[in-house]
C-alpha cells in the first residue's frame, strides 16, 4: 500500500496493530495454518518485490497425491509459473524454532516499507454513523483516528461484531485440527518426498485430511465441522497413514 501511494504521489500513514509475537515458537507465534504458498501467490509476491528468504522455505513441492478408498492419484506440478513451497507462518514448532517465520517476515517487510507497527491488541473499533467522519481505533495506548480501517483478524475475534454493524457478513467456517510431527529429515526425504498428501476416506465428521512435508517435520491436519484432537489421533492410526510415519515420531505441537 505504501508503494502504491508513493507512485501516485499520495501521502499515507499506515499503522499495523498486532499483539502476536511471530518470533515465539509454537502456538504463541502460530496462526494455525498449514503453511503452503501456491505458485500464483509466490509469483504475485515477487511482482510486489517480496522474495522469500531461503531459510524460511521448508520444502519445494513437486506435486499432490490424492488418497481415497477408491485408490490413489498423483498430480505432478506442470506449471512453470513459480514454485509451490511449504513454510511456517509463525516461528515453527516448539521443539525447533525456525527464525521468525513467514508472518514475521511480512511484518518486517511492511515496517521497512514505511508502515508503523504497534505491538498491541485492538480493544475496540468505533464507526461513525456519518461515513465522512473518521473511524476510531482503541488500543492500550489510546485512541487512533483513521480514514480507513482493515480488519485482518479471525472469525472468532470479538471485533467481528463491530464490522457486522457496518453490513459485513462473516464467511461460513468449518473446523480444523493440526499437529506437527518430528519424523527426521531422512524419513521425510525417503518416504514423503516433495509431495503433499490429501486424504478422503469418507470418515464420518472428517471432510479430508492433509500431510505436508517441511524438512524433518510433517504438518498433519484434518478438517470437518466438529473435529477434535481425538479425531486427529484416530486419523493417524489409519493403516495407509500410519505406514507413512516412523515408529515413534515426536509430537512437537
Amino acid at each position: 500500500a505504501c508503494g502504491y501511494a508513493r507512485r501516485r504521489g499520495i501521502d499515507v500513514n499506515i499503522t499495523i496493530y498486532t499483539d502476536r509475537r511471530f518470533s515465539e515458537p509454537g502456538p504463541k507465534g502460530c496462526k494455525g495454518c498449514v503453511g503452503v504458498i501456491n505458485e500464483r501467490l509466490n509469483n504475485k509476491l515477487k511482482q510486489l518485490g517480496i522474495v522469500l528468504p531461503e531459510e524460511l522455505v521448508m520444502q519445494t513441492i513437486d506435486g499432490y497425491c490424492f488418497v481415497s478408498k477408491g485408490g490413489n492419484l498423483y498430480v505432478k506440478k506442470k506449471s512453470r509459473l513459480d514454485d509451490i513451497v511449504t513454510l511456517y507462518r509463525g516461528n515453527g514448532p516448539l521443539c525447533s524454532p525456525v527464525n521468525g517465520g513467514f508472518d514475521g517476515f511480512l511484518l518486517e517487510h511492511a515496517r521497512n516499507s514505511g508502515a508503523e507497527v504497534v505491538q498491541e491488541r485492538v480493544r475496540d473499533v468505533i464507526f461513525s454513523e456519518n461515513k465522512k467522519d473518521k473511524v476510531v481505533v482503541q488500543s492500550d495506548r489510546g485512541l487512533h483516528e483513521a480514514d480507513l480501517v482493515v480488519g485482518a483478524f479471525g472469525v472468532r475475534s470479538p471485533l467481528i461484531k463491530k464490522f457486522e454493524s457496518t453490513g459485513y457478513l462473516p464467511p461460513k467456517t468449518t473446523k480444523a485440527c493440526l499437529m506437527e510431527l518430528d519424523c527426521g529429515e531422512q524419513h521425510v526425504t525417503e518416504i514423503i518426498q516433495n509431495r503433499i498428501y490429501i486424504y478422503s476416506f469418507g470418515i464420518s465428521g472428517i471432510d479430508f485430511g492433509i500431510m505436508i512435508p517441511k524438512k524433518r517435520f510433517l504438518t498433519i491436519g484434518i478438517v470437518g465441522e466438529n473435529v477434535k484432537p481425538g479425531n486427529l489421533h484416530d486419523f493417524l492410526s489409519i493403516p495407509s497413514i500410519a505406514k507413512m510415519l516412523p515408529e515413534n515420531p515426536e509430537i512437537c505441537c
